[in-house]
């Protein structure tokens, strides 16, 4: 056995310094994986430690009254949170296009109908915005949307050139707005919401929001969208054959 072992030796000793080695590699990499969780962790707590002094933005658009068929809506933006600065608002508006299938009582859904949709920005739907005077904090800024109806009539019309015993097209504004601001620590947030039908607006994921925001613009670069006030039902069909999907 002795003498296995000492002719042996240099492949035992060679054996030892690699597995040596691999196992500081493996501490190596265990060490930095700590590290990098310990980091983790660390701005985690730092994000946790400044959430009360960060601004609380919230977005919504109530009713506020219907006087000779036309509907009175106002959007605020307002912050429950710690001061803000540079606060910059960008409402827009899309019309949404989309077929629905017609199915009778005793009928099951045709899964193997496509049906498509498209959207369209629309033009003049929010007006100027109307500034609140304060400290960054509560009510921070105001607008009134004078006649949210004012394109029902030529929806109704539009729509009725599509309806069929199996499909109908029809249309609603969808609402968003971007809101942009620096808190005390003088770093910059954009947050996008999405008004849902209640007039509440839902906080969008980022990507998604900045998404829907770049569309709006290169459609309105590419001159495919509506004015609120004076498209008429030829220029809705003409982007809804353009657009839809």
């Amino acid at each position: 056995m002795r003498n296995f072992l000492t002719r042996n030796k240099i492949y035992f000793e060679t054996c030892v310094s690699v597995l040596l080695a691999a196992m500081a590699i493996i501490v190596s990499i265990n060490a930095n994986y700590i590290a990098s969780a310990q980091l983790s962790l660390a701005n985690d707590a730092q994000r946790i430690a400044t959430i009360p002094y960060l601004p609380n933005i919230k977005a919504r658009i109530k009713y506020l009254s219907s006087e000779g068929g036309a509907r009175k809506e106002r959007m605020e933006i307002t912050n429950s949170g710690d001061t803000m600065y540079e606060l910059h608002a960008d409402p827009i508006a899309f019309l949404e296009l989309r077929e629905w299938q017609i199915v009778p009582m005793n009928a099951t859904f045709d899964q193997t109908v496509h049906l498509r949709k498209a959207l369209a920005p629309v033009e003049s739907y929010f007006p100027s915005v109307t500034w609140v005077d304060g400290d960054g904090k509560d009510l921070l800024l105001s607008q009134d949307i004078a006649n949210t109806n004012l394109m029902d009539d030529r929806l109704d019309a539009f729509s009725k050139k599509y309806h069929s015993d199996k499909k109908i097209v029809t249309g609603r504004i969808k609402k968003y707005v971007a809101v942009s601001y620096i808190d005390r620590f003088k770093t910059e947030h954009v947050d996008y919401f999405e008004f849902v039908s209640t007039g509440e607006g839902v906080l969008m994921d980022s990507t998604e929001g900045n998404e829907i925001f770049s569309r709006h613009d290169e459609l309105r670069r590419s001159k495919d969208k509506l004015s609120y006030t004076n498209s008429s039902p030829d220029d809705i069909d003409r982007l809804w054959i353009k657009l839809r999907k």
